[in-house]
């Protein structure tokens, strides 16, 4: 969860304007102690899943260091003609009052029950009215799945070619789309009248729905758009530009006034007299405003039909708040100038699986669009740009520059530190403007901020940029990954990875996700001390989750994975070591079958071979080339970052070790006396276990370290429970 939401929660404020009222610094501040408050767990996690990770020289997002590198990117895709401030459409959260990327949104659809309206509009007594229609009231009837949008209608959209019926209901008229007739009017008796084109209605005009905006010029008049269509609702779309694409840009081409009836926190304004203060979308009720609207039609003869239907509804990844499509600015990253050298760029990538790279990942590439960076929000980096009263922008890329302008010492990077600052140029006062980045950018800095690039290590950078892979779940083919590579491709003309592994979704038992409130999933460090860190990992990356599939999180299954593959291990290792300590029995000088000597750079080589004393006995032969072939296996998945397929190699190795080679070769290790044959047995399943702790070290490290250590010290030789 967002250390914003975090504080939120704790704090219990409902609205912006709550952290507003209490003061930004004070916010960040707490965000601040939040952060680090979480660093003693994840160092405590982190080391008891066997993770390397230098958490002494970890980077983290809100330091000075980091954020200054957010700056620099920010700046060479400034410089590089890839920012801009655009006003769009776009989804907004009311609850956050702030935009949301398309990737942003894309996260948090569900499916929702709403209710559709179909109003009709009265069409207004005009020459061309009469033409089509004759005399009589005539309704042209507009469907929507938004009734909170209706009082903001100024135009109504038309297919240019399609058809229309004209249809006689009781003494009124009806226009619809000719397909669509019997959908809107099934069960009732009207009488086909007449059928007219699109384009002969164009220039009709009706009567305003609602009274608010009723004397705005140039509207309530019909329209032709190329994006209507007869899959659904009656082939005629009411428009309010501030609330859809497709209403804004014909906005534009017609020259109406733009009307936004609702504010940016999702709440009528005062001029909607009927419903002001009312929120469009309450999160306690989503339906509750819209049902409000029905009844006001209704009640003004203004209502043809409603329906419930369920449908996918974005909501808000932060705090679960239903989303609004809203006319809004914001700054850009100019992605369409830079999608063909990413998709160039993105063919050297290799993508585990395979089909990520043209699929999900590729797919969502080609149609991507321009990306909103700009949040309304406070804990973030800030947009680094300064702006003075005539508009004149000044973009800066690093501390000491903003050090120089403004004459002051910095320290800190964060919105209620340097929202204080100004400075003078040109006999001009500039002060930043009030946006800060989105998370998204940061994450897609971190590979020149997690070393302060390129204020530090450039040369260290340099050598490891590409990183050699990434991996994440699913979901970041269209976040993280993806963000990173169009950074890169605008700033590097390169790609910032050259392999990805993508994980799925570990889900509850049952299917459904994890979730603390329906206490659907084990504690996992309770899993962890139950079972172990190694048996977790394993059965993880045996399964199809590091294959970007979701796997249902089984507990009876993690523990099919520690009898039937740790067990089965241990009782190996444990037969060795025990028969080993009875017969004081040590390896030839601690060479392997299949390992070298510990003391020369062979020593970690699993397919280095003594050429010495070759046992002809046919088990021992036998599972020797057994292990040569899984470390073959092992070392070839490994390579192409097929780690289920490297995993569940061991599976069949063990169970030959034990279940064949060790229980047709006990009699050997039981013989009373000592000859070349039990002396092969030993060195045989030494070597074979030695070197097996090798291949499965980064699997199971634990189980791994404990065997090896044993086994190649030359010294104990007792095993014990690990």
């Amino acid at each position: 969860m967002p250390i914003e939401n975090i504080v939120e929660k704790e704090l219990g404020t409902k609205s912006k304007k709550d952290i507003e009222d209490m003061g930004v610094e004070k916010f960040n501040e707490l965000c601040r102690s939040k952060v680090l408050g979480y660093v003693s767990e994840w160092e405590k996690t982190i080391h008891r899943l066997g993770r390397w990770v230098d958490m002494k020289h970890a980077y983290r997002t809100m330091d000075k260091e980091y954020m200054e590198s957010v700056w620099w990117v920010f700046k060479e895709l400034w410089d590089g003609g890839y920012i801009y401030k655009g006003y769009k459409p776009m989804h907004i959260c009311p609850r956050c009052e702030t935009t949301l990327s398309q990737q942003e949104v894309s996260e948090g659809y569900k499916d929702i029950k709403d209710i559709s309206v179909t109003a009709q509009f009265r069409v207004q007594d005009t020459e061309l009215k009469k033409r089509l229609v004759g005399d009589g009231d005539a309704y042209l009837l507009a469907w929507t799945t938004t009734p909170w949008t209706l009082p903001g209608n100024v135009l109504i959209a038309v297919g240019e070619d399609l058809e229309y019926t004209i249809v006689k209901l009781g003494d009124a008229h009806f226009i619809v789309a000719k397909d669509l007739v019997m959908t809107n009017f099934e069960g009732k008796e009207f009488e086909v009248m007449s059928q007219v084109h699109g384009k002969d209605l164009a220039g009709l005009y009706y009567e305003p729905l609602f009274p608010y905006y009723a004397d705005s010029e140039n509207s309530f008049r019909v329209v032709t758009a190329d994006f209507v269509t007869t899959e659904d609702g009656t082939g005629l779309v009411h428009l309010a530009p501030a609330f859809g694409t497709d209403d804004y840009e014909v906005f534009r081409k017609e020259h109406v006034p733009f009307i936004q009836h609702v504010g940016m926190d999702g709440v009528f304004k005062k001029e909607v007299t009927d419903f002001a203060g009312l929120h469009v979308k309450p999160v306690e009720d989503h339906m509750a405003t819209d049902i409000e609207i029905v009844k006001w039609l209704a009640h003004n003869g203004k209502l043809f039909a409603k329906k419930k239907y369920e449908h996918s509804y974005p909501h808000c990844w932060r705090c679960d708040t239903p989303l609004l499509n809203y006319a809004t600015d914001s700054w850009f990253v100019d992605v369409t100038k830079v999608k063909k050298t990413a998709l160039k760029l993105a063919e050297d990538i290799n993508w585990s699986p395979a089909h990520m790279k043209e699929g999900r990942f590729g797919k969502w590439l080609e149609g991507a669009r321009d990306w909103s960076i700009s949040r309304q929000r406070f804990w973030a980096s800030v947009i680094p740009v300064w702006q003075s009263e005539d508009g004149d922008q000044i973009c800066i890329g690093s501390v000491e520059e903003l050090e120089t302008l403004s004459g002051q010492k910095v320290d800190d990077l964060h919105k209620h530190v340097v929202d204080k600052i100004t400075f003078e140029k040109d006999g001009k006062t500039y002060t930043r403007v009030p946006d800060v980045l989105d998370t998204w950018f940061d994450s897609g800095s971190m590979p020149y901020a997690q070393v302060h690039y390129p204020f530090e290590q450039k040369e260290a950078f340099e050598q490891g940029f590409p990183a050699e892979f990434i991996a994440e779940g699913q979901d970041q083919t269209r976040a993280w990954f993806y963000y990173l590579h169009i950074i890169a491709s605008a700033i590097k003309g390169k790609p910032a990875f050259k392999n990805v592994i993508v994980n799925g979704i570990v889900l509850a038992e049952d299917g459904k996700k994890m979730s603390k409130k329906l206490q659907n999933y084990p504690d996992p460090m309770d899993i962890l001390n139950k079972y172990g860190a190694d048996v977790l990992r394993f059965y993880l990356l045996s399964s199809p989750v590091v294959s970007a599939e979701n796997l249902n999180f089984s507990e009876r299954d993690l523990n099919d994975v520690s009898r039937n593959v740790f067990r089965m291990l241990w009782n190996s290792y444990s037969f060795f070591t025990t028969y080993a300590s009875i017969d004081n029995w040590s390896p030839m000088s601690c060479h392997s079958r299949a390992g070298g000597n510990p003391g020369s750079e062979n020593s970690l080589d699993p397919r280095v071979k003594p050429e010495d004393d070759k046992s002809k006995n046919i088990l021992d032969r036998w599972i020797l080339s057994e292990l040569q072939l899984l470390i073959r296996e092992v070392e070839s998945s490994m390579e192409k970052y097929e780690l289920s397929k490297a995993t569940r190699a061991f599976m069949p190795f063990i169970d030959n070790l034990s279940n064949w080679y060790i229980r047709r070769s006990r009699k050997r290790f039981w013989k009373s006396e000592d000859d070349n044959d039990k002396e092969n047995a030993y060195q045989t399943l030494y070597a074979v276990l030695v070197t097996l702790s090798k291949v499965m070290a980064p699997f199971t490290p634990f189980l791994s370290e404990e065997i090896y250590r044993n086994l190649f010290s030359c010294h104990s030789r007792e095993g014990g429970n690990p």
